[in-house]
């Protein structure tokens, strides 16, 4: 391989990094992988957590005024939020499995973790360590990575539960199904098409398995204005599968069956009116958790229960 030839493929696996796929490397390329090595430590920098407080160190020394919101950007409107009994063991086993990176980790006094930030690809996931007020939950999360054998492998070797071996699915998936160390169910699949995972979603999209689905559709059409992007009914009109799409993001959910559910997931939602989205969330029937109000954290938001065994939180920046 020339040398140009060299930089050229190695631009191509950066290229491939940065968009969430596994650039594959032949037996003749594996003096890039010190290369693509460092490249992977840099994908996520500055993190957040640093830049946040590198801009407000600068701006005492100036005698600027505070950042405004725009300093904390909205990665995606629709978050997941893993809440699990050991987070730091959860933190190591994304890394392991599926590649995360950790953007954000707060220590909870006393120990465990208080808040975590990761990336997989696209995609952005939080997750903490249960408590008395936010207990541990298990949630379902779909995961598109360009090669679910070996994904599927990774997660095995990090600690995962098999639920089924990597199949190919007739929707054209090659799709496996594990359960992490949190409890949480992640269904691997690698999309047989153009890219390796179907158009409008991101590397992972939250997953809801919920008793009477078509009824969770109406109230989060209701509540949050989510539109179904598709829908696959089964007898008497069960929703046995949809997306939906919520201001940039998708969401997947369906209707439990056999040992695929009921699931509990907590889910952070931004919204350009946390107030508005949350009366609209309790007249369309959800339960009231917290009261919107501003927090610590730069953040306004509110928590409410849909009913169907999963928590949203309404957020919107602060200025």
């Amino acid at each position: 391989m020339s040398e140009r030839d060299r930089i050229e493929r190695l631009d191509g696996c950066v290229s491939a990094m940065l968009s969430g796929d596994d650039p594959a490397l032949s037996p003749a390329e594996r003096d890039l992988l010190p290369l693509l090595r460092v490249a992977a430590h840099l994908l996520n920098l500055p993190r957040e957590a640093f830049a946040l407080q590198l801009r407000a160190e600068l701006d005492a020394r100036t005698g600027a005024a505070p950042a405004e919101a725009g300093a904390r950007a909205v990665h995606q409107a629709l978050v997941p939020y893993l809440v699990v009994s050991d987070a730091p063991r959860l933190l190591d086993f994304l890394r392991d499995a599926f590649g995360a990176t950790e953007i954000m980790r707060v220590p909870r006094p006393g120990g465990g973790v208080q808040h975590a930030e990761v990336a997989i690809g696209d995609a952005r996931i939080e997750l903490a360590d249960g408590t008395a007020e936010y207990p541990s939950r298990a949630g379902a999360l779909h995961v598109y990575l360009p090669d679910a054998d070996r994904a599927y492998a990774r997660a095995l070797e990090a600690g995962a539960t098999s639920l089924y071996a990597p199949v190919d699915q007739p929707y054209g998936d090659r799709e496996a199904g594990v359960t992490d160390p949190g409890g949480n169910s992640w269904f691997i699949a690698t999309h047989r098409g153009a890219s390796a995972r179907p158009e409008g979603l991101r590397t992972v999209t939250p997953y809801l398995i919920v008793r009477d689905a078509a009824r969770l559709v109406a109230m989060l059409k209701t509540a949050f204005g989510a539109s179904v992007v598709e829908s696959h009914e089964g007898p008497e009109g069960t929703v046995m599968h949809a997306k939906l799409r919520i201001a940039d993001s998708t969401l997947e959910l369906g209707e439990a069956r056999g040992p695929h559910g009921p699931t509990s997931l907590m889910l952070h939602l931004y919204v350009p009116d946390a107030d508005a989205a949350w009366r609209r969330a309790v007249d369309a029937g959800a339960s009231p958790i917290s009261k919107v109000q501003d927090q610590p954290y730069g953040e306004r938001n509110g928590g409410v229960a849909d009913g169907f065994g999963n928590q949203w939180y309404v957020a919107q920046l602060l200025k």
